[in-house]
């Protein structure tokens, strides 16, 4: 109860004096609080400490035959792994989990759910959309005995599925739905982080400063950005205020997400925020500053496997990869990805375009 109201230093010395207190026969209390220790470490950024507690979780679990908490355990364990930036290690331990559902038949939890969105999350990461797409609707599938609320980040993701692929129209309507379930509705705040980030993408996309200025105003900003969570809401943020030409603003967060995420090894997250970082730059003509964090971006992006990432950021992205490109200075795996990210980004710039072209003349 205490790390779900917000209390990580309170669920930490409960969780504690449950490990030193408890007798080694009380295993299902010692798998609950050796869980909530890892989550705290977790939530406060040390991806070191939380791994291996998670590990010890789903080992204790499944020698007790307490099957939903491994699969809890090995959730985590890839969360984790994805903000390390170990993308491939992260989709080797979904394997483990789809295989613990399948033998345990726990197809009908809410964590296969969650299962199928963060599998989905790795697949868009890749660029594997229609995968990504297939999972993100199978994890409707698994939700539809549950409040329609519970769709939320599926919808999400099928939003940024179709960012990717430059379907502006069809984003759009996944967003409105996702906003039709948040009307009413009390979301903890990661899952509107996650709603957050296809909404502000969109409005970047489209040129939206409107409906980004009036989010701005409004939106929570977190106190710290020193765990994966709170990142990604500060760089939904840096995006909105880089649209609206907010660059001072947008520079100071920015730099603080670096810091942390370097501080903390947040992966990841740092590869996210090197791209922001170039926008900035590129629109504010330092182009030797913007073209040190794409390269920095591309050569982290061997480790994290990214390409939709660089994908969404548009035609400006498009054009410094092909700068890059004919300079023929990139060493071979960033070569490549930067070729693979240039031409799917090319592809949808043009769809893109044609989108907005044909709204524009409708609502004239």
């Amino acid at each position: 109860m205490a790390i779900n109201a917000g209390k990580p230093e309170e669920a930490e010395r409960l969780a504690m004096q449950a490990l030193k207190h408890l007798p080694l026969s009380s295993y299902y209390s010692r798998i609950v609080a050796t869980s909530v220790t890892g989550e705290i470490h977790h939530c406060k950024g040390e991806l070191t400490r939380a791994l291996p507690m998670m590990q010890q979780t789903e080992q204790m679990a499944r020698r007790h035959q307490t099957y939903h908490y491994a699969l809890w355990a090995l959730l985590q364990q890839s969360e984790i792994l994805i903000a390390q930036g170990f993308l491939q290690a992260a989709y080797e331990t979904q394997d483990k989990a789809f295989e613990l559902i399948r033998e345990q038949h726990l197809e009908q939890l809410p964590m296969h759910e969650f299962l199928l969105r963060i599998r989905a999350q790795i697949l868009w990461s890749w660029s594997r959309l229609d995968e990504a797409e297939d999972t993100a609707r199978l994890g409707l599938t698994v939700l539809a005995n549950y409040q329609p609320q519970q769709q939320l980040q599926c919808l999400a993701m099928l939003a940024k599925c179709s960012l990717a692929r430059g379907d502006l129209d069809n984003a759009h309507a996944y967003l409105q739905r996702c906003e039709t379930l948040q009307h009413g509705a009390q979301y903890h705040r990661d899952w509107l982080t996650n709603a957050d980030k296809p909404r502000v993408i969109h409005w970047q996309m489209t040129g939206d400063v409107t409906a980004a200025a009036r989010w701005l105003s409004h939106t929570e900003k977190p106190a710290m950005a020193d765990n994966h969570f709170t990142q990604g809401q500060w760089r939904n943020i840096a995006r909105v205020q880089i649209l609206l030409g907010r660059y001072q603003e947008a520079e100071v967060v920015l730099d603080e997400l670096n810091d942390n995420a370097r501080r903390l090894r947040l992966t990841s997250d740092l590869n996210r925020n090197l791209l922001l970082s170039n926008q900035l730059y590129w629109q504010t003509e330092r182009k030797s500053d913007a073209q040190r964090v794409l390269i920095e971006a591309l050569t982290l992006a061997n480790r994290t496997g990214f390409i939709s990432h660089f994908v969404i950021e548009g035609e400006a992205m498009a054009q410094q990869l092909r700068q890059l490109i004919q300079l023929n200075t990139l060493p071979e795996l960033e070569q490549h990805r930067a070729s693979a990210s240039c031409a799917i980004s090319t592809s949808i710039t043009g769809i893109s375009s044609r989108i907005l072209t044909r709204t524009s003349s409708i609502s004239c």
